[in-house]
């Protein structure tokens, strides 16, 4: 049998895992759930000592992610990745949509919603790039709806990459291989943003 303070670990970690899901159907920005994390890995002798060591600073250098970077369980990432792989669908649709008639705000709507939802299940699944660059491809639809920013051929065009890299990534995940960490199209954005 177990004891009281395994019992109590295993429960406060079940509950506020429902709690997360939660946040994620309901599109909610997720803290990490650090104080459950540490209980739980307190059970396990040798826990702590069998974390990865983090990425030495040549790998970020480098412009690429490798999914063994991502510490979640195998079973999140495949439940993150068949989403994934719906969402980046609905989103290109819902692009097309929107080149097509750019004064669409429901289009522009969906894309900040799909954005958002594969953020959230990108950052769950510590798939860093995904979760990164939808982030920031988010602001931009932000800047659409609200009319802070006008559609351009420039725009499109790093929209359009944008995307193509999300599938990439996502694609590259699901094959096992490195994948780009997203840092030069989330510099396009903040270029864009800033002008």
């Amino acid at each position: 049998l177990l004891d009281e303070p395994v019992l109590q670990a295993l429960a406060d970690g079940h509950e506020r895992l429902i709690g997360m899901m939660d946040q994620v159907a309901a599109h909610q920005h997720l803290l990490p759930a650090t104080r459950e994390l540490q209980a739980l890995q307190a059970l396990i002798p040798g826990a702590v000592d069998a974390a990865p060591a983090p990425a030495p600073a040549s790998t970020a250098a480098s412009g690429s992610w490798n999914p063994a970077q991502a510490g979640t369980d195998a079973e999140l990432v495949d439940i993150f990745l068949e989403e994934a792989q719906e969402i980046i669908d609905s989103a290109s649709a819902s692009l097309q949509q929107w080149i097509t008639d750019t004064g669409n705000t429901i289009a522009v709507e969906a894309l900040q919603r799909d954005l958002h939802t594969l953020k959230g299940g990108a950052r769950m699944a510590e798939i860093r790039p995904v979760g990164d660059l939808a982030h920031e491809m988010e602001f931009v639809y932000e800047g659409l709806c609200d009319q802070r920013y006008q559609p351009s051929q420039a725009l499109i065009a790093l929209l359009h990459a944008c995307h193509d890299a999300l599938a990439d990534m996502v694609e590259g995940v699901v094959a096992g291989r490195p994948i780009s960490d997203g840092a030069a199209l989330i510099s396009a954005i903040n270029g864009f943003r800033k002008h």
